[in-house]
């Protein structure tokens, strides 16, 4: 417990010890990525019991931020999705009658969920968790859905200049965009924030530059902290030299100022470009905490 930051009440009484087992158990959930635990935990024995087991399940789903898991009466997972409202999410799931979606509801057995506590660690759950377990009916991620970039060139005279275009094996671009019309909108927020005065070429590359640094990674490590699953809890995402690393969930308890005793602590992610453009992508929209180290 020590080793991972884990804080134990009541050491060596029966609900100090159960508490501190729990927190363990949700450790090893997290690190589970290819989710051997919750696959064998699924497995159902008698056809006859799904229906009434999946109508249990579908009333007691939460109403909060997760990722979600359709699973085969083998317990392997056919489709993995997340949401801001888990409950309201998957019911839609039900009142869609698409060939696709009727073939889900034929293969359904039953339904699992991770909470997350945070949009922002559900889209990078749901994103890593489809690359690396081969579903039946999520499309597979062959592409990257940031397909706009935001590019720099210098004039004539000196001035850096930015534009938007769609990104291409050939150049690699400052940050990227889903849709152009969010790249323009970062564009317009620089026009209407950023004084760049057009008389002075030091002066306005600076600003530019400064700018540019805002919105990526570059080689920076800081984490970034939010709140958890419940009021007991925070979350934190680590991102060392440029990279996002993983994310973990911390009792409020443990102050965690040891970098090296949180990295123990977080789920570990394969590296991503598009990780990366999610967690650039969130800091651009929303307000969060972010502490370099």
């Amino acid at each position: 417990c020590k080793s991972l930051g884990i804080a134990v009440h009541d050491r060596h009484r029966a609900t100090g010890d159960a508490m501190a087992t729990v927190s363990l158990f949700k450790i090893l959930l997290n690190k589970d990525t290819n989710k051997k635990i919750i696959k064998r935990s699924t497995i159902t024995e008698k056809e006859s019991e799904l229906t009434p087991k999946l109508i249990s399940i579908l009333r007691e789903l939460p109403v909060s931020t997760g990722v979600y898991y359709m699973h085969n009466k083998d317990g392997n997972i056919i489709y993995i999705g997340r949401s801001n409202n888990i409950k309201k999410r998957v019911n839609q799931h039900f009142l869609t009658k698409t060939p696709r979606a009727k073939k889900i509801h034929k293969e359904l057995s039953t339904i699992t969920y991770e909470e997350t506590g945070t949009e922002l660690i559900s889209i990078l759950k749901e994103h890593e968790e489809v690359l690396s377990n081969k579903t039946s009916y999520n499309t597979p991620a062959l592409k990257s859905k940031f397909v706009f970039g935001l590019y720099s060139n210098t004039s004539k005279k000196g001035f850096i200049k930015l534009s938007i275009n769609r990104v291409n094996k050939k150049t690699t671009p400052i940050t990227r965009f889903v849709t152009k019309v969010e790249g323009e909108k970062v564009l317009n927020d620089l026009i209407n924030k950023t004084p760049l005065n057009l008389d002075n070429v030091e002066e306005h590359n600076i600003n530019i530059n400064s700018f540019i640094e805002k919105l990526t990674f570059n080689n920076r490590s800081f984490i970034i902290t939010d709140k958890g699953r419940n009021t007991k809890e925070k979350s934190v995402i680590l991102v060392e030299k440029g990279k996002y690393k993983g994310f973990a969930f911390i009792e409020l308890d443990n102050q965690m100022d040891n970098i090296e005793i949180l990295k123990t602590l977080i789920t570990p992610v394969k590296f991503s470009i598009d990780s990366n453009n999610i967690i650039q992508r969130h800091i651009r929209n929303k307000k969060i905490k972010v502490t370099n180290f």
